[in-house]
């Protein structure tokens, strides 16, 4: 879970203009062998979208993280 937070954290820093710089491989050759399931990537967008509320994050940041996360969903779901 502590890699998967910092990639997360690098991809949506870097998407969103910040300082950060991901460094790992595409999204769709990371999540290749992985088999994440519809309902795994939901309770993980729902889980990133209570985590940016808690920590007070402004709503259009909000909605663009999560229109990156939602981006990403046909490289990341494996059905």
């Amino acid at each position: 879970m502590h890699r998967l937070r910092e990639l997360l954290i690098e991809r949506v820093c870097e998407a969103i203009g910040g300082p950060c710089h991901s460094d790992g491989r595409g999204v769709p050759e990371a999540h290749k062998a992985m088999g994440v399931t519809e309902y795994e990537f939901s309770v993980m967008t729902q889980h990133f979208a209570e985590a940016m509320i808690d920590a007070g994050i402004e709503t259009h940041k909000h909605v663009a993280a999560m229109h990156l996360l939602v981006d990403m969903h046909d490289d990341i779901v494996r059905q």
